[in-house]
């Protein structure tokens, strides 16, 4: 769990605030009783959020106001203490530090998030999906998390099909249809990729109907009956051997222009060989004499030793060398004797082929216009073969899919009926509702209006900690200002028995609620703030300088 988060930013009426330590269950920031703003609990949480491996916080105002500073941060896991830090300038960089909270190594923000999972112990969710599923019940302003009106989603323009993937994963059921969304992806791609290609001239459009497929099949059967024409009315039997011919030919021009340029690769490696060997000369005695006369206190002996290893390395390489140049030479033999062979094949097609150039070249055109229009009748059929794939996998998706989406709604509402029953069973229970893989919603059609809406959205996240692996929520003030003060008083009541998760909220005017609430908010608090230096930072950059206490 989250156990402690520390900076050196953070003050308290000008005096460096004490390191913030978390508990099990229930974790209050706790504002003044006037609901001040600006005092820093909505910033406190997108930290603890920015902890948890969220972003947010790298993104928020406060860099403007403060610069860059460093969040450090502990979690316990099986009574061992792990910590860490990150700055608000280099948010995907998690640096490891020591039990002097100096920095040892560092990680990227994707294999921290993975540690938190391991050792949450989240091992059936798949790989990375620490931040997909936790992170977008760490409801926070700031984030535009917070709404009723998309309770599951980690932002109002999140896409349907990713919410549902990480709800999945939070039930642990992604497994039933994993298979068959990468099967959905990849067909999609397929048929996106024909239609970019066609989009930009990559391959033909020609052919878009099947009123057009079926003219294009009936062009190839005309033209095709044309060319048996064409040929019927010439030589048969020369002409047939002659086109064969001329096919074996091209083929033997392509092998032709390889050889020649794996024959050239061959002659270039084979003289850079023999400069090598060329170009290794030995020191002799004189170069010795020479080198004494410049420098009289060199120690000829040593350099003798050196020039005895480099002459014995010099002659192992150099008989490498040379049996490396062997065999290529033997290569550039067999090449240039190939070479000789396929030209000479050429020179006798060429002298026997009886097609006229007028014949080949109406010929070639034929073949060409053929070519063309198969081509534009295969790309539709690619086209429509990828549609088919497309609706086929949709169709198989949605019915396995739905049928999972059925599992996790019942569970979801039974937990939530349980948790409003707590809270005030006089009411109806909100419910949720999945419209397939296209839509979801989350209301009571008896209990309406903002203040209901908001008191739903913290019962569902209470089931969903209930009945999931989810190890932590975390509620932002605005989330209780709409709400009336009996059900706040039941919901701070039902955090308060939370054991082995934590919840984390934020909450101010305590003394609007019940004595028992207040004492829950009390005990539970793990920092207070307030105006007039007491803010998280010890000031507040909403009030004009020359009234600021920084």
């Amino acid at each position: 769990m989250l156990k402690e988060i520390r900076c050196s930013e953070f003050e308290s009426y000008g005096e460096k605030r004490p390191p913030i330590i978390f508990h099990d269950g229930l974790n209050t920031v706790l504002g003044g009783l006037a609901a001040e703003n600006s005092i820093g609990k909505t910033t406190f949480l997108l930290i603890v959020d920015y902890c948890f491996g969220g972003e947010s916080y790298a993104k928020d105002s406060t860099k403007d106001q403060i610069g860059n500073h460093t969040i450090e941060f502990a979690f316990e896991f099986d009574g061992k203490l792990y910590r860490f830090s990150r700055d608000v300038l280099s948010p995907r960089v998690v640096n490891v530090l020591d039990e002097n909270w100096q920095p040892v190594d560092a990680m990227k923000l994707a294999d921290f998030t993975q540690f938190l999972q391991d050792h949450y112990r989240l091992n059936e969710m798949p790989p990375k999906s620490f931040r997909t599923t936790v992170g977008r019940f760490c409801r926070v302003a700031a984030k535009k998390n917070d709404s009723p009106d998309y309770p599951l989603s980690a932002s109002p323009k999140e896409k349907i099909s990713t919410v549902l993937d990480a709800i999945e994963k939070l039930f642990n059921l992604h497994h039933f249809v994993v298979e068959l969304k990468t099967e959905l992806k990849n067909v999609s791609e397929t048929e996106k990729a024909i239609k970019s290609a066609q989009k930009y001239k990559l391959i033909t459009n020609a052919v878009k109907t099947d009123n057009q497929y079926k003219k294009n099949q009936e062009a190839i059967e005309r033209l095709q009956e044309q060319i048996d024409q064409f040929i019927k009315e010439s030589d048969a039997t020369e002409l047939g051997r002659d086109i064969e011919q001329s096919g074996e030919a091209a083929e033997l021009r392509g092998r032709l222009s390889t050889l020649k340029r794996e024959y050239r690769r061959l002659k270039s490696r084979h003289r850079a060989i023999l400069a090598n060997i060329e170009g290794n000369r030995r020191l002799q005695e004189g170069d010795l004499d020479e080198l004494q006369s410049f420098f009289p206190e060199v120690n000829i002996e040593k350099v003798e030793n050196v020039q005895r290893f480099h002459r014995d390395i010099y002659d192992i390489l150099e008989e490498e060398l040379k049996e490396e140049a062997e065999g290529i030479y033997a290569l550039i033999q067999a090449a240039d004797a190939e070479i000789h062979s396929v030209e000479a094949e050429l020179q006798e097609m060429d002298e026997t082929s009886q097609i006229s150039p007028d014949f080949l070249a109406r010929y070639s055109a034929y073949q060409e216009e053929l070519a063309a229009l198969k081509t534009q009748g295969e790309v539709y059929e690619q086209k429509q073969k990828a549609k088919a794939e497309v609706a086929e996998n949709e169709k198989r998706l949605d019915e396995e899919e739905g049928s999972v989406l059925d599992k996790i709604q019942a569970m979801i509402n039974s937990e939530v009926t349980r948790v409003s029953d707590l809270i005030n069973d006089d009411v109806d229970p909100p419910a949720i509702k999945f419209d397939g893989r296209k839509n979801y919603t989350y209301w009571c059609p008896t209990d309406t209006g903002t203040g209901p809406s908001y008191k739903n959205l913290i019962i569902l996240d209470l089931a969903l900690l209930n009945i999931t692996s989810l190890p932590v929520i975390v509620h932002d003030s605005t989330m209780f200002k709409n709400v009336a003060d009996f059900p706040v008083d039941k919901i701070i009541e039902l955090y308060s028995k939370y054991e082995g998760k934590q919840i984390i909220i934020a909450f101010d005017k305590q003394n609007s609620y019940s004595e028992k609430t207040k004492e829950i908010l009390e005990s539970s608090m793990i920092l207070k703030l307030d105006e007039g230096g007491n803010e998280l930072f010890g000031w507040s950059w909403k009030k004009k300088k020359k009234n600021r206490k920084k």
